[in-house]
């Protein structure tokens, strides 16, 4: 299969196959992948969506999956809007990102506010017309201020996802992040671009739920922060999963939770990761141990570069 000059999210996610098997589930109930390609055959063009700047805004996250299929390769950027940000905030980053468009199926924290027309686009999955480098807005978390705007692009996205961690094909991946944050959106990419399902987690679900939903899918692979995994350990469905890869991000893992999760998921691959909205990926460490080894700070020309200057980690990354 040759790609175009700008391969999408869609005809990289078609390359790494659609057999029945695959899915896509939310708290709502799950679809499969070759169900929606089918279905988007017959699909809009999304003329509509050409070359525009489109701010998605959803409340559930299957929909905000299939936004990201039709559009990416057709429009100019992609807003990732989360359930979290505060409404008075909006105005501000739709002027920042020049949005044009709204997607949403009238849910979300947009949906028709701001004079900006809203449209629930379609995905064409026989569509060849996908030459547009879409750019990808993720918001940064707003912990010290209003959230920041930081461009990605499906290269600088895509590319930490190659980093030796080897996935079956039937692997089934979840994650507590939302999937229009950066943790969140990377997982996403590694199940479409992988060839696996994908369990999503909902900002309203309790801890309880999430387990319980996550071991009927028969989730193998699951990632979160500390504070996630701290909760989930804290309920009885933690014995509902059973995952061969606990991934940990987001915040600083302690030897203590690192040491609880290797009790409870003994069979488990036990990793932690560092990465920011900004930076993207800089490492993971996957000896069960807190903190990292002081030989990646130094060495230039890897995929990410480190050093502590004023007591600060400081990092350099072609993404």
């Amino acid at each position: 299969m040759r790609l175009p000059d700008h391969p999408s999210l869609w005809t990289l996610t078609a390359a790494s196959g659609l057999p029945q098997q695959r899915f896509f589930a939310d708290a709502s109930g799950k679809v499969l992948l070759a169900d929606i390609a089918q279905a988007g055959s017959a699909g809009a063009a999304n003329d509509a969506f050409r070359t525009r700047s489109v701010l998605l805004s959803y409340d559930r996250q299957l929909p905000v999956l299939r936004a990201m299929l039709a559009l990416d390769g057709v429009a100019r950027r992609i807003l990732l809007c989360p359930l979290d940000i505060p409404p008075a905030h909006l105005p501000a980053l739709i002027t920042q990102a020049e949005i044009d468009l709204i997607a949403s199926d009238g849910t979300g924290p947009a949906q028709a506010a701001h004079g900006i027309p809203v449209i629930e686009p379609q995905l064409n999955a026989t569509a060849r017309s996908r030459g547009v480098a879409t750019e990808w807005l993720l918001l940064t978390s707003g912990t010290t201020g209003q959230p920041k705007i930081v461009v990605h692009t499906l290269d600088s996205l895509t590319g930490p996802l190659d980093d030796g961690l080897v996935v079956a094909s039937d692997a089934v991946w979840s994650t507590f992040y939302d999937i229009r944050r950066y943790g969140g959106l990377t997982i996403l990419f590694r199940a479409l671009l992988g060839g696996a399902s994908m369990v999503l987690s909902h900002a309203n679900e309790a801890a309880q739920d999430f387990l319980v939903r996550a071991g009927s899918y028969g989730v193998t692979h699951l990632t979160g922060t500390p504070s996630h995994w701290r909760r989930a350990l804290m309920t009885q469905a933690a014995g509902e999963i059973n995952p061969r890869y606990v991934r940990l991000s987001g915040e600083v893992a302690d030897q203590a939770i690192l040491n609880n999760l290797s009790a409870a998921f003994p069979r488990a691959d036990i990793a932690h990761a560092f990465a920011s909205t900004e930076a993207g990926f800089a490492f993971d460490v996957r000896d069960r141990m807190a903190g990292f080894p002081a030989a990646l700070v130094g060495p230039v020309g890897g995929k990410a570069e480190l050093q502590v200057t004023d007591g600060s980690l400081r990092i350099r990354s072609p993404t």
